[in-house]
């Protein structure tokens, strides 16, 4: 899946809400959202085999 920073993730945006609503007292949640999303699309942006 292309992971997008503009909610068109459909099923990992719901999940991240959920994330950020179970955490509980999340400030920035926008901010904290789209750390999240870069972290997920770091992961799929590999140029490398792990071993």
């Amino acid at each position: 899946m292309q992971l997008s920073f503009n909610r068109t993730n459909k099923e990992i945006d719901e999940a991240i809400d959920s994330l950020i609503g179970k955490a509980g007292g999340v400030h920035h949640q926008e901010l904290v959202r789209e750390m999240i999303v870069s972290a997920l699309k770091a992961g799929q942006d590999t140029d490398y085999l792990a071993t």
